[in-house]
């Protein structure tokens, strides 16, 4: 297994192949090595981005909250990795009561990029904001393709939601 090389190795490269790896072999056991992976300080995008696909690929409900721990980093190019990542979860998860908890999730992140999407509520230098500026229109594409309807807000897809999520 590729598991207790996660934690020792210190090349990029080597982690970024680790982490393709586990994520390939879709398994359960893979998911704590690639949340320890992105709990690692100082990690480069390239190695979030490699353990952050990885652990959608498994499609296991626990990758949840590490990925969108993610959506909630101060650097954009972090946060833009977790909802790639999240979104790509949220389509591969099959648990109805995971599938919930993360599209609500995912739906909550919209709600609070909301009020930036309207001109003079924010101060155009704060770091919400920015994240805003980064993530609003990958945001609302990933809305799109996991739900097949364009809405304006955050608070429209959570009536979406749930109206739908039954179903």
């Amino acid at each position: 297994t590729l598991a207790p090389y996660v934690g020792v190795e210190n090349s990029d490269a080597v982690r970024i192949a680790l982490a393709d790896g586990l994520g390939a072999t879709r398994s359960p056991h893979a998911v704590k090595p690639l949340t320890d992976l992105l709990d690692k300080p100082r990690r480069r995008p390239l190695v979030t981005k490699a353990a952050a696909d990885a652990l959608a690929r498994t499609g296991d409900p626990r990758a949840a909250d590490p990925l969108f721990k993610l959506l909630h980093q101060p650097d954009a190019e972090t946060a833009k990795i977790g909802l790639d990542a999240g979104a790509a979860l949220i389509g591969t998860l099959r648990d109805g009561p995971a599938l919930e908890k993360a599209m609500s999730r995912f739906i909550a992140f919209h709600e609070m990029l909301d009020p930036h999407a309207y001109p003079g509520h924010v101060a155009q230098g704060c770091v919400a904001h920015r994240l805003f500026e980064a993530l609003y229109e990958p945001m609302r594409f990933a809305m799109l393709a996991l739900t097949e309807y364009h809405h304006k807000t955050g608070a429209e897809y959570r009536l979406w939601w749930n109206r739908n999520k039954e179903a």
